[in-house]
């Protein structure tokens, strides 16, 4: 799913963006530490991107995942500022 992030087509990245939302709000999903690292760190990389629609799904994906790992998801923040 993260390579389709990458995806030259607006409506793709959006519906990618949502589905990986949908899975952190999941309760019974479990991920490693390194896992939940780099699905962050590749979703937060498209913060910047030139579709307005899809910096705002990026940032609420981001906050589904700093509900499940606050510290984690500010490591990375930090990572790249």
């Amino acid at each position: 799913m993260l390579e389709r992030l990458d995806d030259s087509q607006d409506l793709i990245r959006l519906e990618i963006t949502k589905a990986i939302g949908s899975f952190f709000k999941c309760k019974n999903v479990k991920l490693s530490p390194s896992t939940f690292e780099y699905v962050v760190r590749n979703i937060m990389i498209h913060l910047d991107d030139q579709n307005q629609q899809l910096q705002l799904a990026v940032f609420n994906t981001l906050k589904e995942a700093a509900a499940i790992d606050p510290k984690r998801v500010l490591d990375e923040v930090r990572m790249i500022v």
